[in-house]
């Protein structure tokens, strides 16, 4: 493992825990919208990854809210990365994805410096997150653009959103419920659709395997997590749906790490057997 470099700052206490590392700069934007912080298990070998994504509404959250993941994830073997990505609205589609590109980029360049894997890349995504992960997974021109594609990726879970397919989204929500996603997405359909994951499912595309929860109280949630499992499941691709019965959405997100958790099992077994799952 080599020393410290740019603006990475070491964990006052754990050696292994390398915080704020760059993974690329936008003009006018605060750095730290562009890093990510690296949790490393500390043990010899090349260890599978998992890169989490904040929720927020895409507007606010950061990396270092990350509850009780990084202790589970590392006790568990993995090398557990957290990642920023510009926030609106001072960023606009397709920003935040693209971001989200550039960083797994960066985690496949430089895993082996932090005993990582690049050959085992996982998405943990929740709520805004949770939207950007399955978009990079399924659209593969954003990881195209940094020399990947999302053969790069052996799985992805996915955590209560219910932006899979925005222009059916839009259909259900009030005019005063959609001003969020149209200060995010634009206001037009084709920039709803080049959003969407849904709309970039098709047979043959090498889309990693997925892992799909949401959460009771909003019928969009379930009927749009559904939807985008079936067609997953149409494509070829494997989809997993997991209802967070009793959970909070907020809740769901924090409650990942938990010991005795079911949705934390049903995440770390997925992830454990990912490999077997995806695209050959």
């Amino acid at each position: 493992m080599i020393g410290l470099t740019g603006n990475q700052k070491a964990h006052p206490v754990d050696p292994m825990v390398h915080l704020d590392i760059p993974y690329c700069e936008v003009p006018g934007f605060d750095p730290r919208f562009t890093s990510l912080d690296i949790y490393a298990p500390g043990r010899d070998g090349a260890h599978p990854i998992v890169i989490y994504l904040h929720g927020g509404a895409w507007r606010e959250g950061d990396k270092s809210r990350v509850d009780m993941k990084p202790k589970a994830f590392r006790e568990a073997g993995y090398l557990f990365v957290s990642a920023n990505y510009r926030l609106s609205p001072q960023a606009k589609f397709p920003a935040h994805v693209q971001d989200l590109a550039k960083a797994i980029a960066y985690v496949h360049d430089h895993a082996p410096v932090y005993g990582g894997d690049p050959s085992k890349i996982h998405l943990l995504g929740s709520s805004a997150g949770a939207h950007l992960a399955s978009l990079v997974a399924t659209d593969a021109s954003y990881l195209e653009a940094e020399g990947l594609c999302p053969c790069a990726l052996s799985g992805v879970v996915s955590l209560d959103t219910r932006a899979y397919d925005i222009p059916a989204l839009m259909k259900n929500l009030p005019w005063g419920g959609s001003a969020l996603y149209r200060d995010v997405f634009g206001a037009d359909r084709a920039s709803w659709a080049k959003a969407s994951p849904a709309k970039h499912v098709a047979t043959g595309k090498p889309i990693p395997p997925f892992l799909l929860a949401y959460t009771g109280g909003d019928m969009n949630r379930e009927l749009q997590t559904k939807r985008f499992a079936r067609k997953l499941r149409r494509a070829g691709a494997k989809a997993r749906v997991v209802p967070a019965t009793g959970k909070t959405h907020i809740g769901l997100d924090q409650d990942i790490g938990k010991k005795g958790d079911r949705i934390s099992q049903a995440v770390f077994d997925f992830i454990a057997r990912s490999e077997s799952l995806r695209p050959l």
